[in-house]
């Protein structure tokens, strides 16, 4: 079967963030155990992709809400960065667990 071009680019994103942006932000923030793209919605005015991500964070210690934006503002810098024609994305499409 063959993938379309939304499938590519959005294989093309899960990678990124399997192989690249998990690694990065582990590095500033140790305690990011795992980060995923749980769906996309697509705006239909910008033909722009949304992907929602879930970070999971290691331990049961109520992490504060800086630590959690900041985590946020350096997923968000790096989808932009290199996605920033296809993608955007919110501080809401960035859940914790």
């Amino acid at each position: 079967m063959k993938e379309n071009k939304e499938q590519k680019l959005q294989n093309k994103l899960k990678m990124f963030t399997d192989f690249y942006l998990l690694d990065m932000v582990r590095e500033q923030y140790p305690i990011v155990e795992k980060i995923t793209i749980d769906n996309f919605t697509k705006n239909i005015h910008t033909n722009k992709f949304y992907p929602e991500f879930v970070v999971k964070l290691s331990g049961d210690m109520g992490y504060g809400i800086l630590i959690q934006t900041n985590i946020k503002q350096t997923i968000r810098e790096s989808i932009e960065k290199f996605f920033s024609d296809s993608f955007t994305l919110l501080n809401a499409n960035i859940k914790f667990i």
